[in-house]
């Protein structure tokens, strides 16, 4: 088979360009703009583009992730550059940039302040879209026919920096103690990788690096002064020769990407480095170079799909072998140099040469398991294990401190077993990157830039949960499946009326907090819990992926129906979010006895009527319109749906394909036991 690795050697530098967009600043604010688009005005507002401070670079990377026009623009309005998108008798157009008199009113069909309707001139701007969306491919183009230039250029003004392959010094250099962090990444996955490293920088470890496989990742981690080594030959090629996109499970580009994990390992320890090696999408919350200083006798530590501790609470010690049944997880791997470790290694390397669709988890795992019982124990530990023919020393991190999607966000499992979270893995969840990002967010581990926190109208509400009965976990398994699906009909037709009324006033909706009384998983649920995860705590808080499909929220604008821009339920927790914004929070109540809305508490609060249209709902709230968070007081009859029949039915469209699913009951052979979720919500 053919080898995929990755080339370790000389280093070029990154010459600066101003590419399609110009100047390279590097704040990130929204667009600013005075007045509608028409087709004339494209120079006009290309301009004011340009004098943006940072807005061309983040317009470069949005079109740079997508593969037609179309998702170009749903990612401007999801992003926050360009506010909804306007939905009228003809369908769906292109959304307002932010700040324009078009999109004051915004929602589906709204209307501009001069009395034009508020889809007028979007011809022009999504002509714009277009232009910066072809320019960006085009540049993807020239990016890889100059890639044997002796020199990489960088585009859309990034600032330069000189790229490093990777080399002894240079690991060395980086180290702290003789260890070393390290993940890797590509284009898709360039903001995983700096949230990654932004994390391990505030908790105050430095010694980390970060490969590249792609150019344009380099320049992202470089422009934020984060250490990386290229994985590509320098001055010959522009990246590793696999994607740039996702790596879809079970893909040949997955399993070749798995392969240079292998090499990663190999040189790293080869350099007499003792290698902590993870996944881009884990998240580090603590230093551990303490913890595995415990284990001296340890040749390799690895992390655990295992969802039930098997030492008791307070124990911070490694996982009990003997007891472990699940999969080790190579998502998070630490290998102490020395003889043991690179024979190893030999093996993985050369069990994955012989099949080039051998997972190399798999791999993995079949080795550690070669010669592995009878079990026998180190003597100064009786939780490492000699494994791999005898040759090489293993343990078991534990599944609550070196935590699994699971384990972390839904069973909170370093809660209950008192003990120190160190690093958390994006595992066991159901939206893609979508819903990784997502979760990180809720648990407020994802850094975005500041304009994510501050720019933006939003509304945010409060959502009956349905009571939690003191007896419920001695109820039968069906009783208890029936009533979390009650409950979620309970709380899924509040937040409908919340994504109308978002769409509506065209703000960003902040998630409410949804109650799980059962958790979601591949398979049939057992007492309403994951397989083997006996200790999850019923009710929990839902992550989103749970109950929405993240991904389509945004997906195919126009046809799709309107997007739904949202903020995480933790958003107005975060310190990041500027107290500015939670400040300036105007309650709206909804109240049956008015026919016409009155503003009270000197201004910050105003009552409206209950079942208004968004059209009525926009002109009761004109008075608030410029405030930047209003904050919903009940969702009972707060929206009474839209005016224009068009504008319902696309409205259904987005909310449909938005809807994720339960799973499962246990079902007879042959039959569905999953339940959508749309078809716990009435059809209008």
């Amino acid at each position: 088979m053919e080898r995929q690795q990755f080339k370790a050697g000389g280093g070029a530098d990154i010459e600066e360009t101003s590419g399609y967009l110009g100047s390279s600043s590097s704040s990130s604010r929204s667009v600013q703009a005075t007045g509608g688009l028409g087709r004339a005005s494209v120079q006009q507002l290309r301009s004011r583009l340009l004098q943006e401070p940072g807005v061309q670079r983040r317009l470069w990377r949005l079109a740079r992730q997508s593969q037609t026009v179309e998702e170009f623009s749903g990612r401007l309005q999801q992003s926050g550059l360009v506010l909804g998108t306007v939905a009228g008798e003809d369908g769906q157009q292109p959304g307002s940039i932010i700040g324009s008199s078009s999109s004051r009113e915004g929602g589906a069909g709204g209307s501009s302040s001069d009395g034009s309707e508020s889809g007028a001139g979007t011809d022009g701007q999504q002509e714009l879209f277009s232009s910066f969306w072809q320019r960006s491919q085009e540049a993807e183009s020239s990016s890889s026919s100059s890639s044997g230039s002796g020199s990489s250029r960088s585009s859309g003004g990034i600032g330069s920096q000189e790229i490093q392959p990777l080399s002894r010094q240079l690991a060395q250099t980086h180290s702290q103690d003789n260890i070393i962090i390290v993940t890797w990444a590509n284009y898709h996955f360039s903001d995983f990788a700096l949230n990654w490293g932004r994390n391990l920088r505030q908790q105050g470890i430095n010694n980390f690096l970060i490969g590249a496989m792609d150019l344009e990742t380099a320049q992202v981690l470089g422009e934020h002064q984060l250490p990386v080594f290229a994985m590509f030959d320098v001055g010959k090629e522009t990246s590793t020769g696999l994607t740039k996109g996702d790596f879809i499970w079970g893909s040949p580009t997955f399993h070749k990407m798995g392969r240079q994990k292998v090499e990663l390992a190999r040189l790293f320890t080869s350099y007499g480095l003792d290698l902590c090696l993870c996944d881009v999408d884990t998240v580090w919350i603590s230093d551990p170079t303490s913890y595995f200083e415990q284990f001296p006798e340890a040749d390799i530590l690895a992390s655990s799909d295992q969802l039930l501790p098997t030492v008791k609470s307070g124990d911070t010690g490694l996982e009990d072998p003997h007891a472990i049944h699940s999969a080790l997880n190579i998502g998070l791997l630490y290998f102490r140099h020395g003889p043991n470790t690179t024979r190893f290694l030999e093996g993985w390397h050369e069990s994955l040469e012989k099949d080039d669709k051998t997972w190399d988890q798999n791999a993995f795992n079949w080795l550690v398991h070669e010669g592995l019982q009878p079990f026998r124990s180190h003597p100064s530990n009786p939780r490492l294990l000699w494994a791999y023919k005898g040759s090489v020393v293993v343990g078991v991190l534990p599944v609550a401190s070196f935590a699994s999607g699971h384990t972390f966000f839904v069973q909170k499992l370093f809660q209950v077993q008192k003990v120190q979270p160190y690093v958390v893995h994006t595992t066991f969840q159901y939206g893609g990157t979508y819903g990784k990002r997502n979760r990180m967010r809720e648990a407020m581990l994802w850094v975005d830039d500041p304009a994510y926190y501050a720019d933006g109208k939003f509304l945010s509400v409060d959502l009956q949960t349905p009571p939690v009965p003191k007896d419920f976990d001695d109820w039968a398994d069906t009783k208890m499946q029936d009533y979390h699906l009650t409950g979620m009909e309970m709380q899924l037709r509040q937040l409908k009326a919340a994504f109308g009324l978002a769409v509506a006033l065209n703000r960003t909706i902040v998630m409410p907090k949804l109650l799980c009384f059962c958790d979601r998983y591949w398979g049939p649920v057992e007492r309403c819990r994951v397989p083997g995860a006996v200790a999850t705590r019923l009710p929990f808080v839902c992550p989103m992926d749970h109950i929405l499909e993240p991904f389509h929220f945004d997906s195919h604008p126009g046809k799709g129906g309107p997007l739904i821009r949202y903020r995480e339920y933790s958003f107005l927790d975060n310190d990041h979010t500027p107290s500015a914004l939670k400040e300036s929070r105007v309650l709206v109540t909804p109240d049956k006895s008015l026919t016409q809305p009155e503003v009270r508490t000197k201004g910050k609060e105003v009552v409206v009527p209950t079942g208004g249209t968004d059209k009525q709902l926009r002109d009761w709230l004109s008075i608030v319109q410029e405030v930047q968070l209003l904050h919903l007081t009940s969702l009972h009859e707060a929206f009474g749906g839209f005016a224009s029949p068009a504008d319902s039915d696309s409205f259904q469209r987005r909310l449909g394909s938005m809807m994720g699913f339960w799973c499962c009951r246990q079902v007879k052979a042959g039959e569905d036991g999953g339940v959508r979720y749309a078809s716990l919500l009435p059809p209008k």
